[in-house]
């Protein structure tokens, strides 16, 4: 029960936060509400007003369900079971909210274009360019200094070097997405050079501040596999704060931009001013075949989107939708996988011992020592690999010991292999592990005879 609160706890903060960000779409900011841009007179009217109300309504609604799905899930026992659901509660979380938004903007595009409010296609609004500064690119030292402290544990420790050595390269994905996914497009509303000049300083630099804080934040993150070694609880505990900081500074930051961007266009919907709607599918999908980029800003907040009017941005979405889509299909995957039975072989030359696609083989002659253990340690860390109730399978830490598993706990006793380079091996299967035992013993006194 402890288990499936903590993973639970884990993500269902995801519906709310999304719930705040969906609802807070219908707020004007850059004269834009749920994907469709009005101009002072439509930020006004009755209807436009009523329609985004009901909008914000069905959003809370979304939110009430999504939170009310998750009791049942807190008490399912078989873990392939919760990951399903987990995974379809996170699908469906993801998804669902684009259906009242995109149910909100198709109407508020109809009454738009009902009352003659859109634009025509040769209204533009020209600004000059020279007047938006260049921002000066931010030291790469703030990269370079976090990547090089977190492949520092490696000093001391070598076990979880996959942990620091991916810190490391999270800083340099970071400093790639600070240096090419932001394109320096002005942020334009209205003819007002001031008011673009401003929007687009502020998003460039919180954009900046969003990366060099998630870098830093890595340090924690990498350090925490020194202490997994001897106080797992401690760093269990170090890994949910920093990746909290993360979560919390990335809101945060969209938060606070959102509320800038709607206090500075406040009132800007005067004159001739930027409507990108035809840009925009459903105020969530940017189809621009005259655009050459790849990325672009969104319009509304500090994140960025991909124009799928481009073949990269169809493959990488379709590849992005499918690995989305995929997810529920793991719990069932899993329980076949692991339901296979771990199968222990003794040939003339090796022992060797197999589950699915993972195979360990020991040759004979390489063997030191082989015994029967009734326990594992209670102070047993996976380093890499599988850590079920009824299956342990991959790298594990014990104390100053480093073991390969591959066993059932329920079935003991357990089969330890040392090699003569201090290796050590633990094994057991659903069947008789200690008539396993005396073959691999007597195995052993075969290829050491004289005769062999």
């Amino acid at each position: 029960m402890l288990f499936n609160i903590l993973m639970w706890a884990s993500i269902f903060w995801i519906a709310p936060l999304l719930g705040y960000l969906m609802t807070n779409n219908a707020k004007f900011k850059k004269n834009i509400a749920v994907g469709v841009t009005f101009m002072e007179e439509g930020k006004q009217d009755v209807e436009v007003i009523s329609r985004l109300n009901k909008y914000k309504k069905q959003v809370k609604m979304i939110t009430i369900v999504l939170l009310l799905a998750i009791i049942p899930g807190v008490f399912v026992s078989k873990f392939w079971i919760l990951l399903t659901y987990y995974l379809v509660w996170t699908d469906v979380t993801i998804f669902i909210y684009a259906i009242p938004f995109y149910l909100c903007n198709k109407d508020l595009k109809a009454i738009k274009k009902r009352k003659g409010w859109a634009q025509h296609q040769g209204e533009k609004v020209e600004i000059d360019m020279e007047n938006i500064p260049n921002f000066k690119e931010i030291s790469p030292l703030l990269f370079i200094i976090p990547c090089i402290v977190s492949l520092l544990p490696l000093v001391w420790d070598r076990t979880f070097y996959v942990l620091y050595i991916t810190s490391a390269a999270s800083v340099l994905v970071f400093w790639f997405s600070y240096r090419y996914f932001y394109r320096n497009r002005s942020e334009r509303v209205n003819e007002e050079r001031d008011l673009t000049r401003v929007l687009t300083q502020i998003r460039h630099y919180n954009w900046s501040k969003i990366w060099i804080a998630a870098s830093w934040l890595t340090i924690p993150l990498s350090f925490s596999g020194l202490l997994l070694i001897s106080h797992p609880f401690m760093a269990l505990a170090l890994i949910f704060i920093a990746t909290g900081a993360i979560c919390i500074e990335a809101v945060a930051i969209e938060v606070k931009l959102r509320k800038m961007q709607e206090r500075l266009t406040k009132g800007s919907g005067v004159g001739a001013i930027v409507d990108e709607d035809d840009k925009w599918i459903g105020g969530m999908i940017y189809y621009n075949p005259n655009d050459s980029r790849l990325i672009v800003n969104e319009r509304v907040g500090m994140n960025t989107t991909l124009n799928l009017a481009r073949t990269s941005g169809k493959v990488i979405t379709l590849f992005l939708l499918i690995l989305i889509l995929a997810l529920p299909f793991t719990g069932p995957a899993m329980n076949v996988y692991y339901k296979q039975p771990i199968k222990i072989e003794i040939t003339e030359d090796e022992v060797e011992a197999s589950q699915g696609i993972t195979n360990y083989r020991i040759k004979l002659s390489d063997i030191k020592n082989v015994e029967l253990i009734d326990e594992l340690s209670d102070d047993l860390v996976r380093v890499n690999g599988t850590s079920f109730d009824d299956l342990l399978k991959g790298d594990f830490r014990n104390g100053n010991e480093n073991l390969t598993l591959l066993l059932r706990p329920e079935s003991k006793p357990f089969i330890r292999i040392t090699d003569k380079n201090g290796k050590i091996f633990v094994f057991s299967f659903r069947g008789d592990n200690k008539g396993k035992f005396e073959e691999i013993r007597q195995s052993l006194k075969y290829s050491l005879s004289p005769s062999k």
